[in-house]
């Protein structure tokens, strides 16, 4: 790649920008949900060891060889459901597809001198296709290649070039004419060019443009930004320092294109849509003429087999295009009875038929059946001009508009949630090189993960993926690619972007919901002159709504995911919460913890569709892929994780842990962070009645050092989030919660147990089986019934556990399992607290403490809290010279009596001193900087300084 083809990404890092710098706006409509309500029971618990110490313990995936091997189990499971077994379907078609292009950048000669480029001239290179890279922001390149007919293609009757998609504007020239134009990222398009291709010497020049996108996040300089639709994921390529990390928007001809020969009609498109009493389908068929001057008769032969399962519905059922007949404009002077056949006309026809499927295989994740619809298209004369096939899923999602909160989401008529994980390029470029082993394998992790759907993050993906989450039961959430805000002059584009979206995936039995734009800002992002405003914006999500339900009715959509400027004006509310990396990032990670949740829309259940932490790749990976001048070096050597573009350990680890210092070290201490933050945030939803979907940002990294929030890296190694996650995903699943993580031998903390069922039923005859132990012994347990509602969190009520006297600091293990009638431990769970003994106090004289403070409520609480610290007996104090120990409040404090206070510490009292502002101090001749906390308040101290 050329300099002049790469552009940085600005030094700011802008999704910590938005994270700090978008907080949530107060607007009529929108509430805090309620809590989760609390059983009051208390939990019998048994000094000693019980029979309850033989508490059994659930199956878990633990090491990756545990992975390896369920993986393989797995990969049996879904023969069953890849398999093909209808009757073979000849094409009628022919096709050359592409394999490689010569390739360039243009130059500014080109655009004075276009036919240049037509001619060949200028330095080319050859580049495979598919292929997607650089140069980022207004760019334009060009794709040339050559081709003359086959005999086969030469005797078709219409000819047509067909993309699969390009990256962003496409012209091509074929024989120097321009065929015209498209506009987008995803969709299939194509030209007609039967009148204008010759049976030898083609030249085919495809010119593709590419534009700053609306966010304008990969410029170097400037708020700079542009006319395309592209959010903040793309497919990446291979380029370290941009590249891996797939935010830049780069463009080219990222899947296939080919010359295809037709007959004179085709069958383009075919939607099958089952009822809502999975009894029957609606047969959508699109029947495309290449006929210019008339109309003609066209029928369908049917045919409707099972696709992964023996069974033939119906065979070779002939369809003829109807309508009844209704007096109306241009046939008042006519009469007519009964129905008229329709002529297809020049261009598009679309004609639907009923069709009955008895006994149905219903398609679910653990059971996902597919038909598979054969159509072949016949003239007036009986001659089958076209054959095409559509694999289908008989399965209804919907989502309660009317259910106490709104928005509860079914699958076949059972409440379903959604758990899950955001994808942002693994999956994309699993079809990009070919790799239909990797994707099985990745759909098939995403399923050991408990995971139950996907959200394609920002970016509509290949074909490929939606057949094969068909076929292995893993739902989708299909994305537009908008981030932040939509160019005015962009409305009507997208809102037909959002149709052209649903076309794609409507006839996916895997893809259950579409989103519209990621995290709109307000005020059209400051810059209301450029972008919609807020209630534009409002006014873009019912027409994008509409134009996905005129593509197809029953879509549910959730038209927003991560708003900033709630409450969007469409479907279920959804919050971004990233508290456990960017501190206070919509609400305190602790209040997370305690069951709270953001403002959201009143009375509807709610989603959080990003959430998550960085965890560095392991040494492995990064020995094998990292650049040399990221100066990696042996595992025990020193690092500094900010030679790498765009992650944000080196800045952000300060919030939550130590400096490590070698690599080894930073793996460590980031993956174990990522999994601690990870774990509480999913627990916390799980008990949370109103979150019925949330996704973890990321899953599969796409790529070496990308998006490392990825809780798998590019090798698909889990990291230690993996693990955790997978287990807070269970369906039915056992949780412990406590607000303390220590306490003093004595003292009585509660521990509240929960079991979260994602189940569409009660569960019956359950268990609960828990004990405290400390290095390794038993101290006391229970056993305990286990109250199990349906597709909701339940609070089992708590355990009251006290303390027990010890010598020496020690972990306390609570661990519980949720049992079933035959004695088999379904779930399970733990939690370590740290006890401290009770130090005898050494003397009866009590501390004296004198206080230092500013006047108002907020120093009394202080002064409160400090006084309660003390184990001991205390007495204030009236003179600060007679104080063994000193509080101060606040910088203003500190500098009114400083000297009479550093004076008594040198004489040696102990001072506290709290609340000081930013700025440059000395205390006991040692410097001390204090600077502001970007983002929200510190909520650790590093023990290291």
């Amino acid at each position: 790649m050329s300099d002049q083809q790469k552009n940085t990404f600005p030094a700011n890092d802008l999704f910590a920008d938005i994270a700090t710098s978008l907080p949530l706006l107060g607007r009529d409509g929108i509430s805090a949900p309620l809590l989760t309500p609390r059983s009051g029971r208390v939990l019998p618990l048994q000094p000693g060891e019980q029979a309850s110490s033989s508490r059994p313990h659930a199956d878990r995936i633990r090491t990756t060889e545990d992975l390896e091997q369920a993986l393989a189990a797995e990969r049996q499971w879904a023969k069953t459901y890849l398999r093909d077994l209808t009757p073979e379907l000849s094409s009628k078609r022919s096709a050359i597809v592409f394999e490689n292009c010569d390739w360039r950048v243009a130059s500014a000669q080109d655009q004075v001198d276009l036919p240049a480029a037509m001619r060949g001239e200028g330095e080319w290179e050859s580049v495979a296709i598919p292929h997607y890279g650089p140069p980022l922001g207004k760019a334009v390149t060009f794709y040339r290649t050559s081709f003359d007919l086959t005999d086969e293609l030469a005797a078709k009757e219409a000819i047509a070039l067909c993309f699969k998609a390009v990256d962003y504007i496409c012209k091509p020239y074929l024989n120097g004419v321009c065929l015209g134009t498209h506009e987008g990222i995803f969709e299939a398009f194509e030209f007609d060019i039967t009148n204008l291709v010759r049976p030898t010497g083609n030249v085919l020049v495809i010119q593709v443009e590419n534009d700053l996108s609306m966010l304008g996040e990969a410029m170097s300089e400037g708020p700079a930004d542009g006319d395309k639709s592209y959010a903040a994921t793309g497919l990446g390529y291979d380029d370290p320092e941009l590249g891996w990390h797939h935010c830049p928007a780069g463009m080219g001809i990222w899947q296939p294109f080919r010359i295809e020969g037709r007959s004179s009609m085709i069958v383009s498109d075919v939607f099958v849509d089952p009822a809502d009493s999975l009894d029957e389908v609606r047969l959508q068929t699109t029947i495309q003429s290449f006929r210019n001057q008339h109309a003609e008769v066209a029928k369908l032969s049917i045919s409707i087999y099972g696709q992964n399962f023996e069974a033939t519905v119906c065979e070779d059922h002939l369809f003829e295009p109807t309508t009844h007949s209704v007096a109306g404009f241009g046939d008042l002077d006519k009469e007519l009875e009964g129905n008229v056949s329709l002529l297809m006309g020049p261009g598009l026809n679309t004609v639907e038929c009923t069709l009955p499927i008895p006994n149905p295989k219903i398609w679910s994740p653990d059971a996902p059946h597919l038909y598979q619809v054969q159509l072949k298209l016949i003239d007036a004369e009986g001659k089958i001009l076209d054959c095409v096939q559509q694999q289908f899923g008989m399965r209804i999602f919907t989502q309660d508009e009317h259910s106490k909160p709104k928005g509860k989401f079914t699958l076949n008529g059972k409440q379903i949630r959604l758990r899950g994980a955001n994808t942002m390029g693994n999956l994309d470029m699993c079809v990009f090189r070919g790799d239909s082993e990797q994707l099985i394998d990745d759909i098939l992790l995403a399923r050991l993960t408990n995971m139950n759907f996907l959200r394609l993050t920002q970016h509509p993906v290949q074909k490929e993926i939606y057949e094969l989450c068909d076929r292995l039961g893993m739902m989708l959430q299909t994305d537009l690619p908008l981030f932040g805000s939509v160019r005015k002059n962009q409305l009507y584009e997208c809102v037909r972007q959002a149709g052209a979206m649903e076309h794609l995936v409507r006839p996916h039995a895997s893809n259950i919901l579409v989103s519209f734009i990621n995290e709109p800002f307000p005020n059209g992002r400051g810059r209301p002159h450029r972008f919609l405003s807020r209630e534009q914006m409002a006014t873009f999500l019912v027409m994008a709504a509409d134009a996905v339900h005129f593509e197809n009715p029953r879509r549910v959509i959730k038209a927003v995911d991560g708003d900033y400027d709630p409450p969007a004006p469409y479907g279920m509310p959804d919050n971004h919460c990233y508290c456990g990396w960017y501190i206070g990032h919509g609400i305190d990670l602790g209040k997370v913890h305690a069951g709270h949740w953001l403002p959201v829309k009143d009375g509807w259940h709610f989603g959080c569709g990003e959430f998550g932490a960085e965890g560095l790749d392991s040494y492995p990976v990064m020995q094998a892929n990292y650049p040399e001048k990221w100066d990696l070096g042996e595992a025990d050597a020193h690092w500094d994780p900010g030679v790498i573009p765009q992650a944000q350990s080196k800045n952000f680890h300060y919030l939550w842990y130590s400096t490590p210092e070698t690599v080894a070290e930073w793996v460590e201490a980031s993956q174990k962070h990522q999994a601690w933050s990870n774990r509480i945030m999913a627990e916390a939803f799980r008990l949370m009645d109103g979150m019925n979907t949330f996704a973890i940002h990321l899953f599969i990294d796409a790529w070496p050092a990308g998006w490392m929030k990825a809780i798998m890296d590019v090798d698909r190694v889990p990291k230690q989030s993996w693990f955790s996650y997978r287990h807070a995903l269970a369906p039915l699943a056992v949780f412990l919660r406590s607000d303390r993580t220590a306490g003093f031998a004595g003292e009585t903390l509660p521990i509240e147990v929960w079991v979260a069922n994602d189940f569409d039923q009660a569960q019956q005859d359950l268990s609960l089986h828990y004990e405290i132990s400390c290095d390794g012994q038993v101290l006391s347990g229970g056993v305990s019934e286990a109250r199990v509602e349906a597709c909701k969190p339940t609070s089992q009520g708590r355990l009251e556990l006290t303390l027990p006297a010890l010598a020496q600091r020690s972990t306390l293990e609570v661990a519980v399992s949720l049992v079933d009638s035959s004695g088999r431990a379904l779930h399970d769970a733990s939690l370590q607290l740290a006890v401290f003994p009770v130090e005898a106090t050494q003397t009866e004289s009590p501390t004296k403490v004198f206080v230092v403070a500013a006047e108002g409520p907020e120093e009394a609480g202080l002064i409160a809290n400090f006084l309660e610290s003390f184990e001991g007996p205390f007495e204030p104090v009236e003179q600060l010279a007679d104080a063994d120990s000193i509080l101060v409040t606040d910088t203003k404090a500190l500098e009114r009596q400083r000297g009479d206070i550093e004076a008594a510490v040198q004489a040696g009292a102990s001072a506290l001193v709290l609340r000081l502002a930013p700025g440059e101090y000395t205390f006991g001749g040692s410097p001390v900087l204090v600077r502001k906390a970007g983002m929200g308040p510190r909520h650790f101290v590093s023990c290291q300084t």
